[in-house]
């Protein structure tokens, strides 16, 4: 497996057992309730801050296509973009803020509040939504659409995959703050440890990242703050045909024997497995069964498909938001064990008390993804 380690200066010119879920579907069926989830498109993201998970599906005419829960599953608050459809393509949350990128195609960014859902503005800007093309400043050759968000520590990370970049913008402002480049970025997770410094004696936030690149890498980086640049660069590898469709790391980045990579894999596995950050080769526990679920086939439950985004909650439990068009939904897991283990749910919608087996798929209508454009500018910084 290749590994390479390196530093790099900043580019930072401003701008288990079968288990039946209940009703975690009823939050993504779209079936009614105070906080009804996405009714006209599949599961697309989720993400998670202490004990609030935030769902997000593809498109929403009537209901919300953000839903906040806690770790059981009951609702706390909706969103709707709208007042017409409305569309999520990926989640992020950090600080007390959602991020949302929205639109199918990844247009625009706007700010929630993790705890009451309520939109927040960009601070400085007055306006609550963010275009893409707002990102470039004067720069005449405009990218207008993104692929993924992240967030950490202060920060937003809009990747934009075919073009080869992420940008690195303030979560307050939306100024830009420097740019990262690696070979078809994909989904990022982070973990923000406090480092001492070796001359003060004091201690200070460093950003630990890591990145999916060219479908079946890693890329580890430790990122200063002021001046913003790459400390350390490291990647790794795994198999070929392990394609990475979503990430997710919990633990101390201090400690890398206590730090988990959540990797969520594509066909031919269609499964979440739990690697060690430092062993990324080989898996501790997988979660899904192998293969995942076949299409013609008989329901199963435990069989993963179409696996969009990843997020561990205050609780260590697992959330997978799956985005296949017919049969999309969002599971809970406890990944204790060698096996993840299903979990079962009982959510609220309003003040009724509601139960629909998540056993049956829920069929729904999607959208698609708009072409990409493949303009690159600015400075780089390599991942």
């Amino acid at each position: 497996m290749l590994v390479i380690a390196c530093a790099f200066a900043a580019c930072s010119r401003p701008v288990p057992r079968t288990v039946q879920l209940e009703s975690l579907a009823i939050i993504g069926a779209g079936l009614g309730g105070e906080f009804a989830g996405g009714d006209a498109g599949p599961p697309c993201a989720v993400a998670a801050l202490g004990r609030t998970v935030v769902l997000g599906w593809r498109a929403a005419l009537h209901g919300h296509e953000v839903v906040a829960c806690d770790p059981r599953g009951i609702p706390r608050w909706g969103h709707h973009h709208g007042p017409q459809l409305s569309e999520v393509r990926s989640l992020a949350a950090d600080g007390g803020t959602v991020f949302v990128l929205a639109d199918a195609d990844g247009t625009k960014l706007y700010r929630l509040d993790a705890a009451t859902g309520a939109p927040l503005p960009w601070e400085g800007r007055g306006e609550r939504v963010l275009a893409i093309t707002s990102l470039w400043g004067d720069d005449t050759t405009k990218i207008d659409h993104a692929d993924w968000v992240s967030a950490g520590n202060g920060r937003l990370y809009v990747t934009f995959s075919a073009e080869g970049f992420v940008a690195v913008i303030d979560a307050k402002t939306g100024a830009y703050v420097m740019t990262l480049t690696a070979p078809q970025p994909g989904q990022m997770a982070f973990a923000t440890t406090p480092m001492r410094d070796p001359q003060t004696g004091t201690e200070r936030p460093i950003d630990f990242g890591l990145a999916a690149i060219s479908g079946h890498g890693l890329a580890y980086f430790f990122m200063e703050r002021e001046p913003p640049w790459v400390m350390l660069n490291a990647t790794r590898w795994i198999e070929e045909d392990e394609h990475i469709t979503a990430l997710a790391l919990t633990g101390d980045a201090m400690k890398t024997f206590k730090l988990t990579v959540y990797t969520a894999l594509g066909a031919p596995h269609q499964q979440v497995q739990l690697r060690p950050a430092d062993a990324v080769e080989g898996y501790a526990v997988s979660v899904g069964k192998r293969g995942g679920r076949t299409e013609p086939g008989p329901w199963d439950p435990e069989g993963l498909r179409d696996i969009r985004a990843l997020a561990v909650d205050a609780t260590g439990r697992l959330w997978v938001a799956e985005g296949d068009e017919q049969f999309g939904r969002f599971t809970g897991w406890n990944t204790e064990g060698k096996q993840g283990e299903l979990l079962p749910y009982n959510c609220h919608a309003g003040e009724e008390n509601l139960a629909v087996p998540s056993i049956l798929p829920l069929i729904m209508d999607g959208g698609t993804y708009g072409a990409r454009t493949r303009n690159l500018y600015r400075d780089r910084v390599a991942l």
